[in-house]
Protein backbone atom coordinates (compact mmCIF):
# COMPACT_ATOMS: atom_id res chain seq x y z
CA UNK A 1 0.00 0.00 0.00
CA UNK A 2 1.27 3.52 -0.65
CA UNK A 3 0.93 6.39 1.88
CA UNK A 4 -1.61 8.47 0.99
CA UNK A 5 0.21 12.38 -0.16
CA UNK A 6 -1.70 13.57 3.10
CA UNK A 7 -0.23 11.32 5.43
CA UNK A 8 3.13 12.30 3.46
CA UNK A 9 2.57 16.02 4.21
CA UNK A 10 1.88 15.32 8.19
CA UNK A 11 4.56 13.45 8.72
CA UNK A 12 7.19 15.67 7.04
CA UNK A 13 5.92 18.91 8.56
CA UNK A 14 6.20 17.08 12.00
CA UNK A 15 9.68 16.17 11.08
CA UNK A 16 10.49 20.03 10.15
CA UNK A 17 8.83 21.38 13.11
CA UNK A 18 11.12 19.18 15.39
CA UNK A 19 14.14 18.45 13.04
CA UNK A 20 12.69 14.54 14.43
CA UNK A 21 10.01 12.11 14.96
CA UNK A 22 9.55 8.99 16.56
CA UNK A 23 8.39 5.92 14.64
CA UNK A 24 5.68 5.96 16.90
CA UNK A 25 4.51 9.31 15.93
CA UNK A 26 4.58 7.47 12.57
CA UNK A 27 2.79 4.84 12.90
CA UNK A 28 0.16 7.11 14.12
CA UNK A 29 -0.19 9.27 11.44
CA UNK A 30 -0.13 6.41 8.92
CA UNK A 31 -3.15 4.94 11.11
CA UNK A 32 -5.16 7.57 11.41
CA UNK A 33 -4.75 7.99 7.42
CA UNK A 34 -5.94 4.17 7.66
CA UNK A 35 -2.33 2.32 5.90
CA UNK A 36 -2.91 -0.59 6.31
CA UNK A 37 -2.84 -4.33 5.47
CA UNK A 38 -4.29 -7.50 5.76
CA UNK A 39 -3.66 -9.35 8.68
CA UNK A 40 -2.09 -12.43 6.84
CA UNK A 41 0.07 -9.87 5.12
CA UNK A 42 1.48 -8.74 7.94
CA UNK A 43 2.51 -11.98 9.62
CA UNK A 44 3.74 -13.07 6.80
CA UNK A 45 5.95 -9.70 6.39
CA UNK A 46 6.90 -10.51 10.31
CA UNK A 47 7.96 -13.91 9.85
CA UNK A 48 10.21 -13.13 6.99
CA UNK A 49 11.76 -10.53 9.03
CA UNK A 50 12.26 -13.16 11.91
CA UNK A 51 14.02 -15.65 9.31
CA UNK A 52 16.28 -12.72 8.14
CA UNK A 53 17.16 -12.21 11.85
CA UNK A 54 18.01 -15.76 12.36
CA UNK A 55 19.84 -16.13 9.50
CA UNK A 56 21.51 -12.87 10.37
CA UNK A 57 22.55 -14.30 13.82
CA UNK A 58 24.80 -17.02 11.89
CA UNK A 59 28.69 -15.88 12.61
CA UNK A 60 32.33 -16.88 11.27
CA UNK A 61 35.35 -16.80 13.88
CA UNK A 62 35.74 -12.88 13.05
CA UNK A 63 32.23 -12.07 13.22
CA UNK A 64 30.91 -12.17 9.56
CA UNK A 65 28.05 -13.23 8.48
CA UNK A 66 27.69 -16.73 7.14
CA UNK A 67 24.26 -16.77 5.38
CA UNK A 68 23.42 -13.71 2.89
CA UNK A 69 20.65 -13.02 1.06
CA UNK A 70 20.12 -12.86 -2.74
CA UNK A 71 17.60 -12.16 -5.13
CA UNK A 72 15.31 -14.76 -6.75
CA UNK A 73 14.14 -15.28 -10.35
CA UNK A 74 10.57 -15.58 -8.55
CA UNK A 75 11.29 -11.80 -7.10
CA UNK A 76 11.84 -13.18 -3.45
CA UNK A 77 15.17 -13.75 -1.68
CA UNK A 78 16.99 -16.82 -0.87
CA UNK A 79 19.08 -17.61 1.61
CA UNK A 80 22.67 -18.81 0.32
CA UNK A 81 25.59 -20.33 2.62
CA UNK A 82 28.06 -18.04 1.24
CA UNK A 83 30.98 -20.93 1.91
CA UNK A 84 29.29 -23.41 -0.41
CA UNK A 85 27.74 -21.37 -2.63
CA UNK A 86 28.90 -22.20 -6.41
CA UNK A 87 26.57 -19.57 -7.91
CA UNK A 88 28.92 -16.66 -9.37
CA UNK A 89 25.99 -14.98 -10.52
CA UNK A 90 25.08 -14.87 -6.90
CA UNK A 91 27.83 -14.14 -5.48
CA UNK A 92 28.12 -11.46 -7.79
CA UNK A 93 24.79 -10.03 -7.13
CA UNK A 94 25.38 -9.94 -3.02
CA UNK A 95 28.91 -8.54 -3.59
CA UNK A 96 26.91 -5.62 -5.89
CA UNK A 97 24.47 -4.92 -3.68
CA UNK A 98 26.86 -4.93 -0.58
CA UNK A 99 29.10 -1.92 -2.62
CA UNK A 100 25.90 0.07 -2.89
CA UNK A 101 25.31 -0.04 0.70
CA UNK A 102 28.24 0.88 1.60
CA UNK A 103 28.26 3.77 -0.83
CA UNK A 104 25.15 4.79 1.13
CA UNK A 105 26.20 4.01 4.14
CA UNK A 106 30.01 5.84 3.76
CA UNK A 107 27.79 9.07 2.42
CA UNK A 108 25.51 9.15 5.48
CA UNK A 109 28.74 9.02 7.43
CA UNK A 110 30.05 11.47 5.86
CA UNK A 111 26.66 13.94 6.31
CA UNK A 112 26.79 13.45 9.91
CA UNK A 113 30.59 13.86 10.14
CA UNK A 114 30.44 17.12 8.74
CA UNK A 115 27.59 17.91 11.00
CA UNK A 116 29.68 17.28 13.79
CA UNK A 117 32.37 19.20 12.82
CA UNK A 118 29.52 22.48 12.40
CA UNK A 119 29.15 21.95 16.05
CA UNK A 120 32.41 21.29 16.93
CA UNK A 121 33.62 24.87 15.40
CA UNK A 122 30.20 27.04 17.07
CA UNK A 123 31.92 25.62 20.51
CA UNK A 124 34.95 26.85 20.07
CA UNK A 125 33.41 30.17 18.92
CA UNK A 126 31.59 29.87 22.26
CA UNK A 127 34.47 29.80 24.74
Amino acid sequence: MTIPVEAQNEIMDRLMENMRISSDDVTDILLRYNVSDCEASLQRAYRKRVGQRFFASFRDEEGRREILAVRNDRGGMDYVLVDACGDIKALQSIQDRMQRQIGGISESQDKVRERMRWFQRFRRVRK
